[in-house]
């Protein structure tokens, strides 16, 4: 039973992230259609919604997980509406319309990593069971969403991402039905902190910055990677191969990020990353020959 549960949350983080991979990395792109007729700034905005919107309904679903005791349940719903809703995408070019799907996308699809998280992390205390081999699968699923879509939207049309996507989120929704929830998941009276106190903490409000600073920047490649390449005259199959072979690369490394965490220490670890990130970035802006891309590639993943 414990195995047949472990694989189930091996599929489940699999589907997320191969919906994720499918979807973001050629989200800009399709956008930028001629059919469209959208403005860069209009696409940015399309883009951009989804992770502003989810800054302030993560919590919510956080909130409503910790109240209810019941992440799964949410999770179901998430799942589901969200592979379903992004097939609305596909009815529509009209660009306010574009911007509430893509509000009302972001009310399910941010819920999906920190419930399935919830559900993971409860499910490895009480099991023993090492998170990082389930963690994994998400990021196999990202590796060959974004490799297959790169490949069969050269010929197809970039319109195939919305129903991998869709198809891949419910499936993730038939595998979750398949697990079994460890019990009611509450949070103590210990572990609950009062917000003024949280938001008083100096320490916290500094990580809090540190961490937008950081991933505001990678979230802003992912999205907009693909419209870089492309615009450089190469095609959406490289796009797709260049992803492969940056969360190829990051596998290894979440493999050995315990030990390194636990030799280093994590604000270290996490400095010396911030600032290969940062090198990084500052490489792509000099527009470097095209087999330099292999090798940044390379480094986002690390």
């Amino acid at each position: 039973m414990k195995n047949r549960q472990t694989y189930h949350f091996q599929a489940l983080y699999f589907f997320i992230f191969f919906g994720q991979g499918a979807l973001i990395p050629y989200l800009a792109l399709y956008f930028s259609s001629d059919a469209f007729g959208l403005s860069a700034s209009e696409i940015g905005t399309i883009v951009a919604i989804g992770p502003i919107l989810s800054i302030f309904l993560q919590p919510v679903w956080g909130i409503a997980a910790d109240r209810l005791g019941k992440p799964k349940r949410l999770l179901l719903v998430a799942m589901l509406a969200a592979g379903v809703f992004t097939l609305s995408y596909l009815l529509t070019s009209a660009y306010l319309l574009l911007l509430l799907i893509s509000c009302v996308w972001a009310l399910f699809q941010c819920a999906h990593i920190p419930l399935v998280d919830t559900l993971a992390i409860e499910y490895t205390r009480k099991r023993k069971v090492d998170y990082g081999a389930l963690r994994l699968f998400g990021s196999a699923g990202f590796a060959l969403a974004v490799f297959i879509l790169g490949q069969i939207t050269e010929e197809g049309g970039l319109g195939l991402i919305f129903y991998a996507t869709g198809a891949a989120w419910v499936l993730g929704f038939l595998v979750l039905i398949g697990i079994e929830e460890t019990g009611s998941v509450h949070i103590s009276h210990q572990q609950q902190v009062p917000l003024k106190q949280l938001f008083s903490n100096r320490r916290f409000l500094l990580f809090l910055a540190g961490g937008s600073l950081i991933f505001g920047p990678i979230f802003a490649n992912n999205y907009y990677f693909g419209s870089y390449v492309t615009i450089r005259g190469e095609t959406t199959a490289l796009v797709g191969t260049l992803f492969f072979v940056a969360v190829l690369c990051e596998i290894p490394f979440m493999r050995i990020a315990s030990r390194l965490l636990l030799r280093f220490g994590a604000i270290p670890v996490l400095v010396f990353i911030s600032l290969l990130s940062a090198a990084r970035t500052a490489m792509i802006a000099l527009e470097l020959p095209i087999v330099m891309l292999w090798v940044l590639s390379a480094m986002q993943g690390m």
